[in-house]
């Protein structure tokens, strides 16, 4: 499931900061409220992240195929204005969810898709990554929210990107 090769770090720390992709331009002041991100073996990696920036709301998704032997990671952006009732709606769907967060389970498995989710900053937050369907039973809702969210996020984001 995880990529490896000499850009697997410089990709990966584009993919967990969507808001610092230097093929987009800057925000001022941003934080970044929500991310999410999946991770397939034999697709491309993708992360989203919602951006509060002083000049308003953003949606923003790098890519990176790791499937390339490129020179460099090759990687591409893209970023859409967010109202706030949209993301408003996904938190509170997000906030709803019930699930026991340390449950473990213990599988052996080469190839398959990680998943994940964050939120919050330096003063208090939360991650809870999975892989494929072998997540805990009563994680069954972040995983359908996390998939509703992605296909909402990518339908607010145009289908061109431009490379960073």
């Amino acid at each position: 499931m995880t990529a490896s090769g000499p850009h697997f770090g410089q990709a990966h720390a584009l993919l967990d900061h969507p808001e610092t992709y230097s093929g987009l331009a800057p925000h001022r002041d941003a934080r970044r409220l929500l991310r999410l991100w999946r991770y397939p073996s034999f697709e491309p990696y993708c992360s989203w992240a919602v951006i509060e920036a002083r000049s308003g709301l953003f949606l923003r998704r790098v890519v990176w195929d790791q499937r390339l032997q490129d020179p460099e990671p090759v990687t591409y952006g893209s970023e859409a204005i967010l109202r706030q009732e949209e993301i408003a709606a996904v938190l509170a769907e997000l906030a709803a969810i019930r699930l026991a967060p340390f449950s473990t389970i213990r599988i052996l498995g080469l190839d398959g898709t990680g998943y994940g989710v964050e939120q919050g900053d330096g003063f208090g937050s939360a991650r809870l990554e999975w892989w494929d369907l072998h997540h805990p039973e009563d994680w069954a809702p972040l995983h359908q929210w996390h998939e509703r969210t992605v296909a909402r996020f990518d339908a607010l984001l145009p289908a061109r990107s431009v490379a960073g």
